[in-house]
Protein backbone atom coordinates (compact mmCIF):
# COMPACT_ATOMS: atom_id res chain seq x y z
CA UNK A 1 0.00 0.00 0.00
CA UNK A 2 1.09 3.37 -0.61
CA UNK A 3 1.94 5.59 2.35
CA UNK A 4 -1.76 7.80 0.98
CA UNK A 5 -3.44 4.73 1.19
CA UNK A 6 -2.51 3.81 4.74
CA UNK A 7 -2.83 7.79 5.82
CA UNK A 8 -6.82 7.03 4.37
CA UNK A 9 -7.50 3.77 5.92
CA UNK A 10 -6.43 5.28 9.10
CA UNK A 11 -9.11 8.03 8.41
CA UNK A 12 -11.63 5.47 7.88
CA UNK A 13 -10.69 4.34 11.18
CA UNK A 14 -11.50 7.14 12.76
CA UNK A 15 -7.96 8.66 13.40
CA UNK A 16 -7.41 12.30 12.65
CA UNK A 17 -3.66 12.02 10.39
CA UNK A 18 -1.61 14.14 9.46
CA UNK A 19 2.06 13.97 7.88
CA UNK A 20 5.46 13.11 9.28
CA UNK A 21 9.20 13.34 7.28
CA UNK A 22 9.68 10.59 5.37
CA UNK A 23 11.18 7.73 7.64
CA UNK A 24 10.83 9.75 10.76
CA UNK A 25 8.41 10.30 13.50
CA UNK A 26 8.62 13.94 13.27
CA UNK A 27 5.77 16.00 11.75
CA UNK A 28 6.47 17.39 8.49
CA UNK A 29 7.04 20.98 9.55
CA UNK A 30 6.96 22.51 5.80
CA UNK A 31 3.00 21.27 5.36
CA UNK A 32 1.91 21.37 9.47
CA UNK A 33 3.90 23.73 11.38
CA UNK A 34 1.98 23.20 14.35
CA UNK A 35 2.32 19.28 14.16
CA UNK A 36 0.23 17.59 15.77
CA UNK A 37 -2.40 20.23 16.39
CA UNK A 38 -3.10 20.14 12.66
CA UNK A 39 -4.49 16.72 12.27
CA UNK A 40 -7.64 16.50 9.96
CA UNK A 41 -10.42 14.09 9.52
CA UNK A 42 -11.26 15.60 6.43
CA UNK A 43 -10.23 13.13 3.24
CA UNK A 44 -9.38 16.26 1.20
CA UNK A 45 -7.03 17.81 3.58
CA UNK A 46 -5.11 14.70 3.51
CA UNK A 47 -4.55 13.86 -0.32
CA UNK A 48 -3.49 17.16 -0.73
CA UNK A 49 -1.16 16.68 1.82
CA UNK A 50 0.31 13.33 0.55
CA UNK A 51 0.20 14.53 -2.96
CA UNK A 52 3.19 17.20 -1.79
CA UNK A 53 5.46 13.87 -1.05
CA UNK A 54 3.78 11.05 -1.18
CA UNK A 55 6.32 9.26 1.36
CA UNK A 56 5.16 11.05 4.24
CA UNK A 57 4.82 8.79 7.38
CA UNK A 58 1.20 8.87 8.30
CA UNK A 59 1.02 9.80 11.55
CA UNK A 60 -2.24 9.63 13.78
CA UNK A 61 -4.18 10.93 16.78
CA UNK A 62 -7.79 11.17 18.30
CA UNK A 63 -8.38 8.82 21.07
CA UNK A 64 -6.19 6.62 23.66
CA UNK A 65 -2.76 5.32 23.08
CA UNK A 66 -1.09 2.72 25.20
CA UNK A 67 2.45 2.22 24.48
CA UNK A 68 4.53 -0.53 25.63
CA UNK A 69 8.14 -0.10 24.48
CA UNK A 70 10.38 -3.16 26.93
CA UNK A 71 10.52 -6.43 27.42
CA UNK A 72 7.64 -7.69 25.10
CA UNK A 73 9.93 -10.76 23.22
CA UNK A 74 7.46 -12.33 21.67
CA UNK A 75 3.37 -12.26 20.57
CA UNK A 76 2.81 -14.62 23.67
CA UNK A 77 4.93 -11.99 25.61
CA UNK A 78 1.85 -9.54 24.08
CA UNK A 79 -0.92 -11.71 25.11
CA UNK A 80 0.18 -12.64 28.70
CA UNK A 81 0.61 -9.03 29.36
CA UNK A 82 -2.66 -8.00 28.07
CA UNK A 83 -4.52 -10.46 29.70
CA UNK A 84 -2.45 -9.82 33.06
CA UNK A 85 -3.53 -6.36 33.10
CA UNK A 86 -6.88 -6.74 31.61
CA UNK A 87 -6.31 -4.50 28.69
CA UNK A 88 -9.30 -5.46 26.18
CA UNK A 89 -9.19 -6.63 22.80
CA UNK A 90 -8.65 -3.67 20.47
CA UNK A 91 -6.62 -2.31 17.49
CA UNK A 92 -3.17 -3.18 18.13
CA UNK A 93 -0.19 -2.29 16.14
CA UNK A 94 3.47 -3.56 16.35
CA UNK A 95 5.75 -0.68 16.07
CA UNK A 96 8.92 -1.00 13.11
CA UNK A 97 11.26 -1.61 15.82
CA UNK A 98 13.31 -5.28 15.76
CA UNK A 99 13.48 -7.69 16.86
CA UNK A 100 11.59 -6.59 20.47
CA UNK A 101 7.92 -6.22 19.85
CA UNK A 102 7.06 -2.85 20.70
CA UNK A 103 3.06 -2.75 20.74
CA UNK A 104 0.49 0.21 20.86
CA UNK A 105 -3.30 -0.61 21.86
CA UNK A 106 -5.64 2.07 19.85
CA UNK A 107 -9.02 2.95 22.34
CA UNK A 108 -11.68 4.94 21.85
CA UNK A 109 -12.14 8.30 24.30
CA UNK A 110 -9.91 10.46 26.40
CA UNK A 111 -6.89 9.65 28.86
CA UNK A 112 -4.73 11.08 31.04
CA UNK A 113 -1.28 11.45 29.45
CA UNK A 114 1.47 9.54 31.36
CA UNK A 115 3.76 6.74 31.95
CA UNK A 116 3.65 3.34 33.54
CA UNK A 117 5.44 0.16 34.96
CA UNK A 118 3.82 -3.03 35.09
CA UNK A 119 5.04 -6.77 34.80
CA UNK A 120 8.77 -5.43 34.03
CA UNK A 121 6.89 -3.74 31.38
CA UNK A 122 7.18 0.25 30.83
CA UNK A 123 5.81 2.51 28.29
CA UNK A 124 3.21 5.45 28.18
CA UNK A 125 -0.33 6.54 28.29
CA UNK A 126 -0.64 8.84 25.55
CA UNK A 127 -3.94 10.84 24.32
CA UNK A 128 -4.78 14.58 24.20
CA UNK A 129 -2.52 16.13 21.06
CA UNK A 130 0.01 13.49 21.28
CA UNK A 131 0.22 10.60 18.62
CA UNK A 132 1.46 7.47 17.45
CA UNK A 133 2.58 6.02 13.69
CA UNK A 134 -0.39 4.42 11.88
CA UNK A 135 0.08 0.90 10.40
CA UNK A 136 2.60 1.14 7.35
CA UNK A 137 4.39 3.68 8.41
CA UNK A 138 8.35 3.38 8.04
CA UNK A 139 10.59 3.36 11.67
CA UNK A 140 13.69 5.00 10.67
CA UNK A 141 15.31 1.78 11.06
CA UNK A 142 13.60 1.18 7.64
CA UNK A 143 10.47 -1.45 9.39
CA UNK A 144 6.68 -0.61 9.21
CA UNK A 145 4.76 -0.43 11.35
CA UNK A 146 2.25 -3.30 11.08
CA UNK A 147 -1.45 -4.40 12.41
CA UNK A 148 -1.05 -7.16 14.89
CA UNK A 149 -4.80 -7.53 16.04
CA UNK A 150 -7.31 -5.94 13.31
CA UNK A 151 -9.90 -5.00 14.92
CA UNK A 152 -12.04 -1.67 16.11
CA UNK A 153 -10.59 0.49 18.61
CA UNK A 154 -12.48 -0.50 22.15
CA UNK A 155 -13.35 2.16 24.28
CA UNK A 156 -10.57 3.29 26.56
CA UNK A 157 -11.33 1.66 30.02
CA UNK A 158 -10.76 4.20 32.96
CA UNK A 159 -8.70 2.19 35.20
CA UNK A 160 -6.73 0.79 33.17
CA UNK A 161 -3.07 0.16 34.55
CA UNK A 162 -3.97 3.06 36.86
CA UNK A 163 -2.39 1.33 39.55
CA UNK A 164 0.74 0.96 37.92
CA UNK A 165 0.40 5.09 36.68
CA UNK A 166 3.35 6.93 37.72
CA UNK A 167 4.76 10.56 36.63
CA UNK A 168 7.50 8.99 35.21
CA UNK A 169 8.10 4.83 35.58
CA UNK A 170 11.45 4.97 34.01
CA UNK A 171 13.31 7.44 35.44
CA UNK A 172 16.11 6.27 37.74
CA UNK A 173 18.23 8.07 40.43
CA UNK A 174 21.68 7.47 40.32
CA UNK A 175 24.40 9.66 42.61
CA UNK A 176 21.37 12.76 42.75
CA UNK A 177 20.79 13.15 38.65
CA UNK A 178 18.36 11.70 36.84
CA UNK A 179 18.27 9.15 34.14
CA UNK A 180 16.03 7.37 31.33
CA UNK A 181 16.82 3.91 30.69
CA UNK A 182 17.42 3.27 27.00
CA UNK A 183 18.47 0.31 25.14
CA UNK A 184 21.41 1.00 22.21
CA UNK A 185 18.46 0.66 19.58
CA UNK A 186 16.37 3.61 21.13
CA UNK A 187 19.28 5.27 21.99
CA UNK A 188 20.59 5.34 18.00
CA UNK A 189 16.83 6.09 17.27
CA UNK A 190 16.77 9.16 19.66
CA UNK A 191 19.99 10.47 18.48
CA UNK A 192 18.55 10.18 14.47
CA UNK A 193 15.33 11.61 15.53
CA UNK A 194 16.97 14.84 17.31
CA UNK A 195 19.58 14.97 14.40
CA UNK A 196 17.01 15.31 12.07
CA UNK A 197 14.75 18.25 14.41
CA UNK A 198 18.13 20.40 14.20
CA UNK A 199 18.39 19.78 10.55
CA UNK A 200 15.12 20.76 10.08
CA UNK A 201 14.82 23.50 13.10
CA UNK A 202 12.44 26.69 12.18
CA UNK A 203 14.47 29.50 13.43
CA UNK A 204 12.63 30.29 16.34
CA UNK A 205 14.00 26.57 17.84
CA UNK A 206 16.87 26.21 15.87
CA UNK A 207 19.64 26.79 18.86
CA UNK A 208 17.66 24.66 21.02
CA UNK A 209 17.32 21.59 18.20
CA UNK A 210 21.27 22.05 17.58
CA UNK A 211 22.18 22.02 21.36
CA UNK A 212 19.68 18.69 22.10
CA UNK A 213 21.14 17.00 19.71
CA UNK A 214 24.71 17.81 20.48
CA UNK A 215 24.29 17.25 24.06
CA UNK A 216 22.49 13.52 23.86
CA UNK A 217 25.16 12.78 21.35
CA UNK A 218 27.85 13.58 23.97
CA UNK A 219 26.06 11.46 26.39
CA UNK A 220 25.41 8.66 24.03
CA UNK A 221 29.05 8.64 23.09
CA UNK A 222 30.01 7.96 26.74
CA UNK A 223 27.74 5.34 26.66
CA UNK A 224 29.11 3.59 23.87
CA UNK A 225 26.60 3.40 21.22
CA UNK A 226 28.61 4.71 18.44
CA UNK A 227 30.71 1.78 19.28
CA UNK A 228 30.61 -1.35 16.43
CA UNK A 229 27.77 -3.37 17.33
CA UNK A 230 27.74 -6.75 15.17
CA UNK A 231 25.74 -10.53 16.60
CA UNK A 232 26.91 -13.37 14.99
CA UNK A 233 29.59 -11.83 12.85
CA UNK A 234 27.70 -9.26 11.02
CA UNK A 235 27.59 -6.04 11.96
CA UNK A 236 24.55 -3.99 12.94
CA UNK A 237 25.65 -0.77 13.56
CA UNK A 238 29.20 0.63 12.02
CA UNK A 239 31.54 2.72 14.72
CA UNK A 240 31.73 6.37 14.02
CA UNK A 241 34.13 8.15 15.82
CA UNK A 242 33.53 11.32 18.31
CA UNK A 243 35.34 13.52 15.85
CA UNK A 244 32.44 11.78 12.64
CA UNK A 245 29.36 12.65 15.42
CA UNK A 246 30.62 16.11 15.70
CA UNK A 247 31.23 16.64 11.99
CA UNK A 248 27.44 14.93 11.32
CA UNK A 249 26.06 17.53 14.12
CA UNK A 250 28.11 20.28 12.10
CA UNK A 251 26.72 19.34 8.84
CA UNK A 252 22.91 19.14 9.95
CA UNK A 253 22.55 22.23 11.48
CA UNK A 254 24.99 24.82 9.47
CA UNK A 255 22.17 25.82 6.78
CA UNK A 256 19.91 26.99 9.06
CA UNK A 257 22.78 29.76 10.17
CA UNK A 258 23.78 32.37 7.83
CA UNK A 259 27.30 32.65 7.50
CA UNK A 260 29.53 34.90 10.36
CA UNK A 261 25.88 34.84 11.98
CA UNK A 262 26.85 32.85 15.18
CA UNK A 263 29.80 30.46 16.24
CA UNK A 264 28.28 27.81 15.62
CA UNK A 265 31.62 26.18 16.23
CA UNK A 266 31.91 27.20 19.96
CA UNK A 267 28.17 26.89 20.82
CA UNK A 268 28.32 23.08 19.73
CA UNK A 269 31.29 22.24 21.61
CA UNK A 270 29.75 23.79 24.83
CA UNK A 271 26.86 21.69 24.51
CA UNK A 272 29.22 18.87 23.89
CA UNK A 273 31.28 19.35 27.03
CA UNK A 274 27.90 19.97 28.86
CA UNK A 275 26.67 16.59 27.73
CA UNK A 276 30.52 14.98 28.90
CA UNK A 277 29.68 16.66 32.30
CA UNK A 278 26.19 15.43 32.45
CA UNK A 279 27.50 12.10 32.56
CA UNK A 280 26.75 8.81 29.62
CA UNK A 281 23.48 7.76 29.39
CA UNK A 282 21.81 4.77 31.18
CA UNK A 283 21.45 1.39 28.93
CA UNK A 284 19.62 -1.42 29.44
CA UNK A 285 22.71 -3.18 27.91
CA UNK A 286 26.47 -1.39 27.33
CA UNK A 287 28.67 -2.27 24.72
CA UNK A 288 30.87 -4.92 27.05
CA UNK A 289 27.51 -6.48 28.28
CA UNK A 290 27.37 -7.65 24.48
CA UNK A 291 31.00 -9.06 24.78
CA UNK A 292 30.37 -10.54 27.97
CA UNK A 293 27.34 -11.90 26.61
CA UNK A 294 29.01 -13.38 23.54
CA UNK A 295 31.88 -14.87 25.54
CA UNK A 296 28.42 -16.98 27.28
CA UNK A 297 27.21 -17.59 23.54
CA UNK A 298 29.02 -21.21 23.52
CA UNK A 299 26.77 -22.48 27.07
CA UNK A 300 23.30 -23.77 25.80
CA UNK A 301 21.82 -23.42 28.85
CA UNK A 302 22.69 -20.01 29.00
CA UNK A 303 21.60 -19.39 25.32
CA UNK A 304 18.31 -21.10 26.40
CA UNK A 305 17.50 -19.33 29.17
CA UNK A 306 18.43 -15.94 27.82
CA UNK A 307 15.74 -16.47 24.86
CA UNK A 308 13.45 -17.51 27.49
CA UNK A 309 13.03 -21.22 26.26
CA UNK A 310 11.81 -23.07 29.40
CA UNK A 311 9.65 -25.89 29.89
CA UNK A 312 7.79 -24.56 32.93
CA UNK A 313 8.10 -22.08 35.88
CA UNK A 314 10.10 -24.22 37.98
CA UNK A 315 12.16 -24.95 35.12
CA UNK A 316 12.53 -21.12 34.35
CA UNK A 317 13.63 -20.22 38.09
CA UNK A 318 16.00 -22.70 38.09
CA UNK A 319 17.78 -21.47 35.18
CA UNK A 320 17.85 -18.05 36.48
CA UNK A 321 19.75 -18.75 39.03
CA UNK A 322 22.07 -20.44 36.61
CA UNK A 323 22.68 -17.37 34.90
CA UNK A 324 23.22 -16.10 38.18
CA UNK A 325 25.90 -17.68 38.99
CA UNK A 326 27.28 -17.77 35.40
CA UNK A 327 27.20 -13.82 35.12
CA UNK A 328 28.78 -13.77 38.43
CA UNK A 329 31.57 -15.96 37.47
CA UNK A 330 31.82 -13.85 34.24
CA UNK A 331 32.95 -10.55 36.16
CA UNK A 332 29.69 -8.74 35.69
CA UNK A 333 29.04 -6.03 38.14
CA UNK A 334 25.31 -5.54 37.50
CA UNK A 335 23.06 -8.75 36.76
CA UNK A 336 19.47 -7.51 37.36
CA UNK A 337 20.37 -4.28 35.15
CA UNK A 338 21.73 -7.57 32.31
CA UNK A 339 19.22 -9.96 33.42
CA UNK A 340 16.27 -7.45 32.60
CA UNK A 341 17.43 -7.65 28.62
CA UNK A 342 16.60 -11.41 28.58
CA UNK A 343 13.80 -13.16 28.01
CA UNK A 344 14.13 -15.30 31.56
CA UNK A 345 13.45 -12.59 33.56
CA UNK A 346 10.22 -11.12 32.33
CA UNK A 347 9.38 -14.95 31.61
CA UNK A 348 9.13 -15.47 35.83
CA UNK A 349 8.02 -11.68 36.42
CA UNK A 350 5.09 -13.04 34.54
CA UNK A 351 4.15 -16.37 36.16
CA UNK A 352 4.97 -14.63 39.57
CA UNK A 353 2.12 -11.62 38.62
CA UNK A 354 -0.48 -14.40 37.59
CA UNK A 355 0.13 -16.69 41.02
CA UNK A 356 -0.26 -13.73 43.10
CA UNK A 357 -3.19 -12.56 40.87
CA UNK A 358 -4.76 -16.18 41.09
CA UNK A 359 -4.24 -16.01 44.92
CA UNK A 360 -5.39 -12.91 45.28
Amino acid sequence: MTQLANALHALAQGFGVFPCYPRTKAPAGGVVPHGVKEASTIEEQIRKWWAIDPDFNPAITNGVIVDADTHLNSLDDVRRFALLNNIPDTLTIRTGRRPEFGIQWHFTGTATNGTYCANTVCGEIRAKNQYGMAAGAIHPSGTRYEVLVDLPRAPFPPDLLREFRTDGSRIVRIDGKEYEPLDLWSARDRYSSLLFRAAHAAKGTRHHNANSACYFAARAYLAGIFEEQSFQGVILFPAVTEVEVKQQIYRAVKSRYARGERNLRKMLADSWDSGIRAGRLLLDLYPQDFVLLGSLSDDPKFQHGWDGNCADFKGAVETREYMVHVLTEAGCTDIDRVLKSSRIDPLVEFQLAFERKLNA
